[in-house]
Parts: structure tokens; sequence; C-alpha cells
């Protein structure tokens, strides 16, 4: 087992930006295809539209998937991210409330 476990809450954080701008590009996507369906509607008709149109229902579908687990994703790290700050945050303080020694006890017999 390693002597230390590293933390890097600012690398946490990097990979929150990473993960929600991946989510941005997904739903951005999504939008300007669904855009694009909605122009074809009025000029594409018969058993290829409906093909496209149940296709496209199973995409947006996984689409839907994996922005709900890039959510779920973001918001485990922002707890660990929470939940360590506040670890780090009462390990100090406990910390500097302990007598070390600083002050010699006087025992008397």
């Amino acid at each position: 087992m390693a002597d230390k476990i590293l933390v890097s809450t600012a690398e946490m954080s990097a990979t929150i930006s990473r993960y929600n701008e991946a989510q941005n590009t997904m739903m951005d996507a999504q939008n300007k295809m669904g855009a694009a369906l909605k122009n074809l509607n009025g000029c594409w008709k018969g058993a290829a539209w409906a093909a496209m149109m149940a296709k496209w229902s199973q995409i947006e579908a996984n689409i839907v998937h994996t922005q709900e687990a890039v959510a779920r994703s973001v918001l485990a790290l922002q707890n660990t991210i929470n939940y360590y700050d506040i670890g780090e945050d009462t390990a100090k303080s406990t910390g500097s409330a302990l007598d070390v020694g600083t002050q010699s006890s006087i025992y008397v017999d």
C-alpha cells in the first residue's frame, strides 16, 4: 500500500470541467441533429423516413443515457471534493487543538 494518498482537488475540478464540456458538446450535437431532422420532416416521407426516425429515437435515448451518466460522475466528483475538503479541515483543526507537549505538566506526589 502506498505511504501517502495524494488528492488534488484542482485536478478533480479540471476533470469536472472536461466532463461538463463533453456534456455540452453532446447536447449541442443532439440539438443540431434534432433541428436537421425537423427540417427534413417536411420533405422526406415514407418507409425510409420512418426508419430514420426510429434510429434517431434510439440514438437520442443513448445520448440522454450518456448525459445522465456524465451528470452522475460530475456530482460524484464534486461530492468527493467536498468530503475531502471537510475531512482535511477537520484534521487540521483537530490536530491544532492537540496538546503536543508545548507546556510541561507538573506532577506533585
